[in-house]
C-alpha cells in the first residue's frame, strides 16, 4: 500500500519509506543515522534527528556526518543559498545527500541549491550518493567539485542521480573532477540534466576535468542524461576519460543562449565506450566530437551520418 509522505509530518514515515527501499541480501539494511534538514521549518539550535526538530542549512546536517556509510542527509523542499563540503574522506565515507521531491524521479529542483562565491557542493569523501537537487552555478564557478583542493579529500565513487545542473549563463561547469590530491575514478552520473554554462569570463563546460594530476576521470559511467545549451557539453580536453562508459545520452545544438563548440572532446583519454547515444549535427572532429585513444564510439545516432556510427568521428 502507498504510503502519505510528508516532510512537516512524523519523520518515521519518510525514514521508513527510504529504508525500505534499500534492500540488501533481502532485508533492510540503513544507516545508523539520519539528519534532517528543513530550511522553511528548521533551526540551528535543533538536533537535526527528526523533520520536526530539522536543522535549517543543509552544511548544518552534513557537519553532523561521522563513520564509513552510517549517515543520511535528508533535505525537504525549497531553495537554500551554500557552498556546501562533504565532510572529509576520513570523517565520512559512503554517505547520502537525498532531496526530497514531491514528484519523485524529475530533475526540476523541488530542492535548489544556488552557489555563491565557490560551487554549490565539493565532494570530498569516497562513494556519495546524491539524488533530487539542482545546482545552480554562481557566476564563473562550478556546481559541482570532485575532490578539490583540501588535504585529505578524495571523490571516487561519488554518484549523481536525477539532479538538474544549471549554469545560469554564467556558470563555469557542471561537475568538475578537480583534484590532484586524490584519483576520481569510478564516478556515476546518471539521469541528469546540464544546461546553461555559457557567458561567463570563461568558456562554460557541462562536465570537464580541470585537475587531476594523479589519475584522470577513470571507470566513469554517464547514462541516461541530457546536455544543452551551454559553450561546452562534455569537454575532457586534456586529461580526458579513460576506460569509461558514456551511453544512452542526448546532446542538444542550437540552444536558446549558445551553440556548444564541443560535443564530447575526449582529448587525453583513452579506451572509453561511446555508444547509444543521440549526436547532433555533423559527425566529424571539426564538429565537436574528438576520440581519445583507442575509444569506441560505434553505435551513436547521427542522422547526418547515416544513422547508427560505425566508426570513431574523423
Amino acid at each position: 500500500m502507498a504510503r502519505h509522505i510528508n516532510p512537516g509530518g512524523p519523520s518515521r514515515l519518510y525514514s521508513s519509506w527510504l529504508k525500505g527501499n534499500l534492500v540488501i541480501g533481502g532485508g533492510q539494511c540503513g544507516p545508523a543515522e539520519e539528519y534532517f534538514v528543513d530550511g522553511t521549518n528548521g533551526n540551528a539550535r535543533n538536533d537535526g534527528l527528526s523533520w520536526e526538530r530539522a536543522k535549517a542549512t543543509i552544511q548544518s546536517g552534513l557537519d553532523l556526518c561521522t563513520g564509513r556509510g552510517r549517515h543520511r542527509v535528508l533535505v525537504a523542499p525549497g531553495y537554500y543559498t551554500e557552498d556546501l563540503t562533504t565532510p572529509l574522506n576520513a570523517i565520512a565515507p559512503f554517505g547520502q545527500l537525498i532531496a526530497y521531491n514531491p514528484t519523485p524521479g524529475n530533475t526540476f529542483g523541488a530542492v535548489g541549491i544556488a552557489g555563491t562565491t565557490t560551487a554549490c557542493l565539493t565532494v570530498q569523501a569516497r562513494g556519495w550518493y546524491i539524488k533530487g537537487f539542482e545546482f545552480d552555478a554562481a557566476a564563473d564557478q562550478e556546481c559541482v567539485i570532485i575532490g578539490g583542493a583540501t588535504a585529505g579529500n578524495s571523490g571516487q565513487g561519488t554518484m549523481f542521480e536525477d539532479c538538474l545542473f544549471v549554469g545560469q549563463n554564467q556558470g563555469l561547469a557542471g561537475i568538475d573532477a578537480q583534484s590532484s590530491i586524490s584519483g576520481n575514478p569510478l564516478v556515476t552520473i546518471r539521469s541528469c540534466g546540464f544546461y546553461g554554462f555559457t557567458s561567463g569570463a570563461t568558456a562554460g563546460k557541462c562536465i570537464t576535468c580541470s585537475n587531476s594530476g594523479i589519475d584522470q576521470p577513470r571507470f566513469w559511467l554517464i547514462e541516461d542524461c541530457w546536455f544543452a545549451d551551454s559553450d561546452n557539453l562534455i569537454d575532457m580536453n586534456p586529461r580526458g576519460f579513460k576506460e569509461s562508459i558514456i551511453r544512452y545520452n542526448t546532446f542538444y545544438t542550437n540552444g536558446a543562449n549558445q551553440n556548444p563548440d564541443e560535443i564530447i572532446d575526449n582529448t587525453g583519454g583513452n579506451d572509453t565506450q561511446i555508444y547509444g547515444n543521440a549526436f547532433p549535427g555533423t559527425y566529424d572532429a571539426a564538429s565537436g566530437y574528438v576520440a581519445g585513444t583507442n575509444d569506441e564510439w560505434g553505435g551513436n545516432y547521427n542522422s547526418i551520418a547515416g544513422g547508427l556510427t560505425a566508426a570513431d568521428p574523423a
